[in-house]
């Protein structure tokens, strides 16, 4: 959540700076945003974080799969191991995740610390996506 506040607050950077806006400001002050990742997934900050990351995280389905379509990785992961698949289930994001799965998501992959998807949606009560998660083959 810090770092979307951060990418919020784009557009002050750009003006109050007189460096060359960076990738990421640069979309981010663009006023049709989403359609910016959309359309340069590979994009990533210093964490690893791109745009599906993103999308998983906060639930938003429609850029999720337009990312998709462009070719953003499913599997792709930040620098602690989280892939969209184990962001979107540890906030329970139930859309998210059938469609994630759906679209051939790896429902055993791990984080750094050797958890999964499942793992965290189990430790967080969300039932309906341990069972999607159960459903789609995940073993731990």
């Amino acid at each position: 959540l810090m770092k979307l506040q951060s990418f919020c607050k784009a557009k002050d950077t750009v003006n109050k700076t007189k460096r060359p806006p960076t990738d990421w400001e640069s979309i981010f002050t663009y006023p049709k945003s989403e359609w910016g990742l959309i359309s340069r997934p590979e994009l990533a900050d210093l964490d690893g974080i791109m745009p599906l990351h993103i999308a998983a995280e906060n639930g938003q389905l429609f850029v999720a799969k337009a990312l998709l379509g462009a070719g953003a990785g499913i599997e792709t992961k930040t620098t602690d191991g989280q892939t969209p698949l184990i962001l979107a289930a540890r906030r329970g994001r139930n859309d998210l995740t059938a469609m994630l799965i759906e679209a051939g998501a790896d429902v055993n992959q791990v984080d750094n610390e050797q958890h999964s998807a499942l793992y965290y949606a189990a430790e967080a009560g969300f039932t309906e996506i341990v069972e999607q998660l159960l459903m789609a083959g995940a073993e731990y």
